[in-house]
């Protein structure tokens, strides 16, 4: 297990830095304000979100038309509401869900996360006291790619 995740290190480094250099070329003279390596709770999908101030811009704007803000209204308090509406807060600032660039589909992170994902897939097919102690071992090394 030790190996696995030893060995997968350098690859988590070489995708990001060729996903961001495919980014960069994507986004031209766009303005990046964050990127973030995105993993969910189990660290076995991994992808590579950017977002420009340009495009969180184009969002905002969206946000505040009258029919998104209705909807929104459904859901969130008035405070909030009218904080989107003058501009103040932005719904998707900090959400990389909601970010416009990413590594894509065929990147070599979707490949690693394939990778991760047959790693807990062999895991399931285990006995459960293995299960467990082996669970607990890959939960420890994903956390060092979350932490």
């Amino acid at each position: 297990m030790e190996q696995f995740f030893l060995g997968l290190q350098p690859d988590i480094e070489k995708a990001v830095r060729h996903a961001m250099e495919k980014i960069r070329r994507e986004i031209g003279k766009e303005h990046i304000y964050s990127a973030a390596l995105v993993t969910d709770s189990d660290c076995i999908t991994l992808f590579l979100a950017v977002n420009t101030e340009e495009a969180l811009a184009k969002r905002d704007k969206a946000d505040r038309t009258p029919e998104r803000l209705a909807e929104l209204q459904k859901y969130w308090p008035k405070e909030l509401v009218d904080q989107v509406a003058d501009g103040s807060f932005s719904l998707s600032r900090y959400v990389p869900d909601e970010w416009d660039y990413s590594d894509g589909t065929d990147s070599e992170l979707n490949q690693i996360s394939n990778q991760l994902y047959d790693q807990e897939a062999t895991l399931s097919d285990a006995d459960d006291d293995i299960y467990d102690e082996v669970h607990e071992q890959f939960q420890t090394w994903t956390g060092f790619f979350n932490g």
